[in-house]
């Protein structure tokens, strides 16, 4: 069953199997590994909803082709949700843009491979909406970046036509620690976010 919750360490004598929020699914980690092989073996049908949350759990591998099949059962109706409407997935990939000049590298990831997943969502139809009280964790985390990683992960968002949120991308890059990374290797980038 590829949807059965599992616990993340099969020593741990205190797993509940009735939470939901501990454990994993082998569903799950075909993603977050961007093992195709796995996930294609697993012959899924996912729910809309399922589909949706696995589709979340790519950000960490960023798999195009896991991505391309778990988009295939998600109605283009659903793939941003809330209020306004956001793809998660689409955040996750902006709040979790790879640091390569980074010694620690956690996820096995490029940043081209992660700006070609976001640019894949966005032509989709996703959205970039996130909730407000987000933006402040997002801004620390694309402050670690150097200047020209922190500019290929707005660019997506910035110059796909009604992706994102223009006040929040003015919220996100307000403070001067923001504006002079991206001033300092794309004026033209900072100039679009400010118009």
């Amino acid at each position: 069953e590829p949807y059965l919750n599992v616990p993340y360490d099969l020593t741990h004598e205190d797993w509940d199997s009735d939470d939901p929020d501990w454990g994993t699914t082998a569903a799950e980690q075909a993603c977050v590994m961007g093992d195709f092989v796995l996930f294609k073996g697993l012959n899924l049908r996912p729910t809309p909803e399922q589909a949706a949350g696995l589709l979340r759990r790519t950000i960490f591998c960023c798999s195009l082709d896991i991505m391309k099949e778990i988009l295939r059962h998600i109605p283009k109706e659903g793939i941003n949700s809330g209020d306004p409407p956001s793809c998660s997935a689409l955040e996750g990939l902006l709040e979790h843009f790879p640091d390569s000049s980074s010694s620690y590298y956690r996820y096995s990831r490029s940043e081209e491979q992660v700006v070609e997943c976001m640019e894949f969502l966005l032509d989709r139809g996703t959205r970039w909406h996130p909730s407000p009280e987000n933006i402040a964790s997002l801004r620390r985390n694309l402050t670690r970046l150097p200047s020209r990683s922190m500019s290929k992960a707005l660019r997506p968002i910035v110059y796909t036509p009604f992706a994102g949120s223009p006040v929040l991308l003015k919220e996100l890059c307000r403070t001067p620690a923001i504006r002079s990374k991206i001033s300092a290797c794309d004026r033209d980038l900072l100039r679009d976010i400010d118009a």
